[in-house]
């Protein structure tokens, strides 16, 4: 179980790098894109680095619980979210 809250913990750091990557990257390119010249990247990658943002804080909550099912929701929440920001991004091409 100790392993387990481990991984969890890295997990969420690294979540919460992409989504401060994120966040850094407003004003910067981004891949190949420009989210200062494209308003709807901006927004995709502003809403997305806070929804990871939340999503690792509930986790840090839920890894105190010490329950595997309540951190598959952190790990659920994260990829769906990542899943979704990423295929919109293929849709901006």
């Amino acid at each position: 179980m100790f392993i387990l809250t481990i991984v969890m913990a890295f997990f969420i750091l690294v979540v919460l790098t992409l989504a401060i990557y994120l966040l850094r990257h407003l004003d910067k390119p981004f891949l190949s894109f420009s989210p200062a010249e494209n308003p709807e990247l901006r927004v995709l990658m502003k809403v997305t680095a806070y929804l990871l943002i939340a999503v690792c804080l509930l986790g840090v909550i839920l890894l105190l619980f010490q329950d595997t099912h309540l951190q598959l929701i952190t790990l659920l929440l994260a990829s769906f979210i990542t899943a979704f920001f990423a295929v919109r991004v293929s849709m901006l091409s």
